[in-house]
C-alpha cells in the first residue's frame, strides 16, 4: 500500500499510513485512567514520555512525546534476554533446533503455547492428556493454554500462563 494510491483513490492529499500500535498510541488520552492495567505504579507526569506495549500474534510497542508525536517499533524482534536459569535453558532449547528465540516468540499469543511446550518437553510439567485431545482436534493451542491457565482448571496451563505473565 502506497500513500500517494490512498491519496488518489480517496481524493485528497490528507492521507497518512501508520503502523497499528502507533495509531493506538495516537488515541491514548481520549482514555480514561480505570482503562489503563499499570505494571509497576510510579508517580506520573502529564508532560512526560508515554508507552503502549501490546500482546497479541506479535508484540508490538510505541512511544508518544509530549509534543503528540508517535513512533512504533517492531519491539518483538529483539533477541529474548534470558534473566534465569530456566529463561536460558528456554534459549538454550531453541538453539538446540537452530532457532533464535524474540520476544515476539515469546511474549505473544503463539509464544504461550511455546512455553508450555518448552515445560511439558523438559519435563518441568507433566502433559495433559485432554490439553492435547483439544489441540488434536484443531483448537488453538494458545487458546486452549490460556483458558484453562487462567481458569486455574489445569496445573501445568497455570504454570505456562503464570511464567508468561512474569516475563
Amino acid at each position: 500500500v502506497r500513500t500517494e494510491s490512498l491519496q488518489h483513490l480517496i481524493g485528497t492529499q490528507r492521507v497518512a499510513l501508520r503502523n497499528d500500535v502507533e495509531a493506538a498510541i495516537l488515541g491514548i488520552d481520549s482514555l480514561s485512567h480505570e482503562s489503563f492495567s499499570w505494571i509497576n505504579r510510579v508517580p506520573t507526569r502529564a508532560d512526560g514520555l508515554k508507552v503502549l506495549v501490546t500482546l497479541g500474534t506479535g508484540f508490538g510497542r510505541a512511544l508518544l512525546t509530549p509534543d503528540g508525536r508517535a513512533f512504533a517499533g517492531e519491539g518483538g524482534h529483539a533477541s529474548f534476554a534470558p534473566r534465569t536459569l530456566v529463561e536460558a535453558n528456554l534459549v538454550m532449547h531453541f538453539l538446540r533446533q537452530d532457532l533464535s528465540l524474540s520476544i515476539e516468540q515469546v511474549l505473544s499469543g503463539p509464544g504461550l503455547y511455546r512455553l508450555y511446550d518448552y515445560l511439558v518437553q523438559t519435563a518441568l510439567i507433566d502433559p495433559d492428556p485432554h490439553v492435547a485431545e483439544r489441540i488434536r482436534r484443531g483448537e488453538d493451542p494458545s487458546a486452549v493454554i490460556g483458558e484453562l491457565g487462567v481458569n486455574d482448571e489445569e496445573a501445568g496451563c497455570a504454570a505456562a500462563v503464570t511464567w508468561f505473565a512474569q516475563l
